[in-house]
């Protein structure tokens, strides 16, 4: 029986350590955007922020409220220039395309895909972005998540706002109306550093926010090619799905664990259970 129990105890120590590993690997996916290119400016001004967090965690605890925020379910179609078992082969095939001046970035699904747009049907999606590769229309879904978030009396429609933001952008993007793609990523900057400043305690905001930022920092440097807003397309539903996916697994990680009412509270966010 005593062999039985060191069994069991180093089974679930094991179960405990691929469990955190899989969070690790998730919310990395939602930074991986940031982590390729921001700026030694932007890593400065976060560095600053942070060192304000403890006085203004003080400051919201008086008048701290709730707003619940629901990020549906969403279908996008892709053009996928490559499938691959193998990740080193997979950027191997990105990089030649990318000299090729066809900017594209590679999904890990149950594959490897190397993919160069997004759009809201296949009639939308613009072939020139193949420039002349074979390509093929896939479909991608991300799943609906429910959180509650906590904010600033007065600002929960500005905290549910930021939230949705790379739902709304894609969604702009993906019309292929409205503001030139220069001003949406100005804009866009604006917010997230904005965002940074604010609330440099809440890990919500700071995760997306520097994600965005990367996100115009790349498309701000492909703005010259002529299928710059299908990339920015494909890598904004990339960080949407991811965004997801990462708010899911913290979920799942919470209801397995027993401590779960100790969350580190800066993540200042609650995913509810799914619909």
């Amino acid at each position: 029986m005593r062999r039985g129990g060191i069994v069991t105890r180093r089974r679930e120590k094991r179960e405990q350590g691929r469990r955190m590993r899989r969070r690790a690997l998730t919310a990395g996916a939602v930074l991986a955007l940031c982590a390729m290119a921001m700026t030694p400016e932007l890593r400065l001004k976060i560095a600053q922020t942070a060192k304000n967090g403890v006085s203004a965690v003080q400051t919201l605890a008086s008048a701290v409220r709730e707003v619940e925020i629901t990020l549906p379910e969403m279908t996008v179609y892709a053009l996928q220039l490559g499938v691959y078992d193998n990740g080193e082969r997979a950027q191997s095939e990105q990089q030649r395309l990318n000299k090729q001046g066809v900017q594209s970035i590679i999904w890990q699904r149950e594959k490897m895909r190397i993919v160069c747009s997004a759009a809201k049907s296949k009639a939308a999606l613009d072939l020139r972005a193949a420039d002349g590769n074979e390509a093929y229309v896939i479909s991608d879904t991300m799943p609906q998540v429910r959180l509650r978030i906590r904010c600033e009396s007065g600002k929960e429609e500005e905290a549910a706002a930021f939230i949705r933001l790379p739902d709304t952008l894609l969604d702009e993007l993906m019309g292929g109306e409205g503001r030139a793609l220069q001003q949406i990523t100005a804009d866009t900057r604006t917010l997230a550093e904005r965002a940074l400043e604010e609330h440099p305690e809440h890990l919500l905001y700071t995760q997306l926010a520097q994600s965005l930022i990367n996100w115009c920092e790349l498309t701000e440097a492909s703005a010259e090619n002529e299928t710059a807003h299908g990339y920015a397309s494909v890598m904004m539903y990339t960080i949407c799905r991811e965004w997801r996916m990462a708010l899911l697994e913290d979920y799942s990680a919470s209801a397995e664990s027993t401590a779960s009412a100790q969350r580190t509270p800066s993540t200042a966010a609650e995913v509810m259970p799914p619909a």
